[in-house]
């Protein structure tokens, strides 16, 4: 697998999380075509789904699940995250960048990470960019000392 990066000049007048997430968007990922067939079929299969069945979900025809379980051809970035919320797992699992099939589900925190997790959506979107920020520098704190 290759990750092509093509990071995204920081600009003064956006916040520093909106450009790491934009540069983190920005990566361009030429994933292995048998990660990504492979995880297709599987969850495909797992699901006892046949190709017609989704392809119907998502709006394409059945061949067109065929092509991407045969790696003759890759989805596009909309398809992709169709594939991971109709399969319940994350685009970097579908992937295959992770091995973790959905790392945010509510097993894989702490009581007390729930909780903040919780309050943190509570906040307004102004209130998450400075929780964020905040966060960002302790972390640039740590990391140096």
């Amino acid at each position: 697998m290759s990750i092509i990066f093509f990071p995204l000049r920081h600009n003064r007048r956006l916040p520093d999380w909106i450009c790491y997430h934009m540069n983190y968007l920005n990566q361009i990922m030429v994933v292995s075509n048998m990660d990504f067939k492979a995880r297709l079929y599987e969850l495909r299969e797992n699901a006892n789904m046949k190709q017609t069945e989704l392809a119907g979900m998502v709006s394409l025809k059945s061949g067109a699940i065929s092509k991407y379980e045969k790696g003759a051809v890759q989805p596009g970035m909309d398809t992709i995250i169709r594939f991971a919320e109709i399969f319940k797992v994350s685009v970097d699992y579908l992937l295959g960048v992770s091995s973790i099939p959905n790392p945010y589900t509510v097993e894989q925190f702490s009581p007390q990470e729930t909780d903040i997790i919780l309050r943190f959506r509570q906040l307004s979107r102004e209130n998450q960019i400075r929780i964020d920020e905040r966060i960002n520098t302790m972390l640039d704190q740590a990391q140096k000392a």
